[in-house]
């Protein structure tokens, strides 16, 4: 409300001011305006003022108000500090407790997570040592593959020698497939 009444005085005043200015009145009706100004201000305090409740309609609302006496016994079956002191301590001990379980439970999530994290390691070890293995399990048959395309060149060069002799001996090539079943001293005799 204050702040209302401080806008309608300065309002008030300046619109008297501004009436002075502009229609160039002499300083003695300028100030008679702005005595006007204020005592409607002062009108409307008092109008105001005239809303607000009574002392008596106070008076009846500190009436419902409990009394010093009953406040006094709400407070009374408050408990005392000694009490709330002991309440205290028994649930700082329930809590000490809990934090002692509290750090136990820690502790046995730490060890069974590094267990696992252990097992994990060994797993992940095991792996490598499959990949090493298999690498090398790759390179025998690769060296395999080598050896098996020597034998082959080899059996390649065999045929070549064959296919010469065959050239170079038509006699031998004739007799050929039945040497296997000659003696030594029938194909020295030939």
């Amino acid at each position: 409300m204050s702040q209302n009444i401080q806008t309608i005085a300065s309002q008030e005043c300046i619109i008297s001011l501004h009436l002075a200015e502009s229609t160039s009145i002499s300083g003695m009706d300028a100030a008679k305006e702005i005595l006007a100004s204020i005592r409607a201000l002062s009108k409307y305090m008092d109008d105001c003022f005239d809303q607000l409740p009574s002392r008596d309609e106070h008076g009846h609302h500190f009436a419902q108000l409990p009394s010093r006496d009953e406040l006094g016994h709400h407070f009374a079956q408050l408990p005392s500090r000694d009490e709330l002191g002991h309440h205290f301590d028994d649930l700082r001990g329930q809590f000490q407790h809990f934090n002692t379980h509290l750090a136990e439970l820690r502790a046995e999530a730490r060890d069974q997570f590094v267990g696992v994290s252990g097992k994990f390691t060994e797993v992940l070890d095991r792996f490598v040592k499959i990949d090493e293995i298999s690498a090398e399990i790759r390179e025998g048959f690769g060296k395999a593959d080598l050896q098996f395309e020597k034998v082959g060149e080899g059996f390649g060069k065999v045929d070549q020698l064959f296919a010469k002799v065959n050239q170079d001996f038509p006699i031998v090539a004739q007799l050929r497939p039945s040497i296997k079943t000659q003696t030594a001293t029938e194909l020295t005799s030939i």
